[in-house]
């Protein structure tokens, strides 16, 4: 949905699928690897925005 807010995390990073945080994570290796790990989950179907 274009124009929304989204609260990031103020330490660490986070998962964006879609507009919507999923996790957050203290490191940016972990972010990766659960982004990583969602795609091997759901390599196919709807390509939802995935942002790490």
């Amino acid at each position: 949905m274009p124009g929304r807010h989204i609260e990031l995390p103020k330490t660490g990073y986070a998962i964006e699928i879609d507009g919507i945080l999923k996790s957050q994570f203290s490191t940016k290796k972990g972010a990766e690897d659960g982004a990583i790990e969602l795609k091997r989950r759901f390599p196919k179907g709807p390509n939802p925005h995935l942002r790490c």
